[in-house]
């Protein structure tokens, strides 16, 4: 069975539609292999934060979440309620990176930001396929 498979219970349509967040923060969890006590930490390896950033952009896109929501979903002891907001600024600048030749920031930081937009590939992936009854 399929992770698509195992979680389509808890994608409800609600008009347009939506994902739970949990299914949600499952998903992104898979699809990295980064647990989730790790997202939701003070950990800055490169897997962890695009884990981490990936989470944020696909709570904010996928789900119903607010801004403060999805900082509380993804670091609810933190304080970085403005990096949580600024994640998905760090997933469209991976997408850009994607066909340049010049990309900014740190070694680690553009790693991330790679991986991230890896995850947020496979989980639209799985997002798709089951809205196209992949799942059923």
């Amino acid at each position: 069975m399929s992770v698509a498979q195992s979680l389509s219970s808890h994608l409800v349509p609600r008009g347009l539609w939506r994902a739970e967040p949990d299914a949600v923060v499952l998903m992104v969890v898979f699809a990295s292999g980064v647990p989730i006590g790790e997202i939701r930490g003070i950990g800055r390896m490169p897997q962890v934060l695009a884990a981490r950033w990936a989470m944020a952009y696909l709570l904010r896109t996928l789900s119903r979440l607010s801004w403060p929501e999805v900082a509380d979903r993804v670091r609810p002891h933190g304080t970085g309620h403005s990096s949580v907001i600024r994640m998905p600024e760090m997933i469209e600048l991976a997408r850009q990176e994607a066909g340049a030749d010049e990309a900014r920031g740190s070694d680690r930081n553009r790693q991330a930001r790679r991986q991230a937009l890896e995850i947020v590939g496979k989980v639209e992936g799985q997002v798709r396929e089951m809205m196209a009854g992949g799942a059923a």
